[in-house]
């Protein structure tokens, strides 16, 4: 039986200007990111991309309406290629922009319209536990109807997971003691998990 099934190649680069130079990024490339990350780590670069901050959209978890400008913007540009640099906001925002079609966020997440994947995927996770770079999910608040939507479909799957450990090192403290205590409460379910199923088969 198939439990896990990853679609994406996952690659590691140790730093940003390794996986700038590999992938040739240039003028073809759309660049969704974190602007604090950006301006740290690429924006020395130079990169010819055409570049967008998250932030210019809206703070906090993806939208309708923020996917709507977003996908409003990547549609002006002759862009082939995505470039996600961000957490799992960033990353969910542009898994969109892979599909064919000039359709809304609410028609793509209400499944009223056929799918179709028409561009290629870069995801560059900034954070660690979200897992979106390798997942074919995207989640987005729909204001109007006061509610979350997610969309779970193979055709938004990144095509390539980059992991970059350079970008990791301005992640404070605190945001490392949570995940250490997340990788530990994991740990103890598993334990719990292995247990039970030890006093069952002992039982049987």
């Amino acid at each position: 039986m198939k439990l896990f099934w990853q679609k994406a190649e996952v690659q590691k680069f140790e730093h940003a200007k390794d996986f700038a130079e590999e992938y040739n990024i240039g003028k073809k490339d759309f660049i969704l990111a974190s602007k604090s990350t950006y301006e740290a780590y690429f924006a020395a670069l130079g990169l010819e991309a055409h570049v967008e901050y998250k932030s210019k959209y809206g703070k906090g978890e993806p939208t309708d309406e923020m996917i709507d400008a977003l996908l409003a913007d990547f549609r002006k540009t002759d862009c082939d290629r995505i470039i996600a640099i961000g957490g799992g906001a960033v990353i969910d925002m542009a898994k969109i922009l892979v599909l064919a079609g000039e359709y809304s966020a609410e028609e793509i997440f209400g499944r009223k319209v056929p799918l179709k994947r028409a561009k290629t995927l870069i995801a560059v996770p900034t954070t660690c536990g979200a897992g979106s770079e390798v997942s074919n999910v995207s989640i987005a608040e729909f204001t109007k109807l006061h509610t979350k939507m997610g969309l779970a479909v193979d055709e938004i799957y990144a095509d390539r997971a980059v992991l970059i450990p350079e970008l990791l090192t301005g992640l404070p403290y605190s945001f490392l003691q949570r995940v250490r205590s997340m990788h530990l409460s994991m740990r103890l379910n598993l334990m719990c998990l292995r247990k039970l199923l030890c006093i069952h088969r002992c039982s049987v």
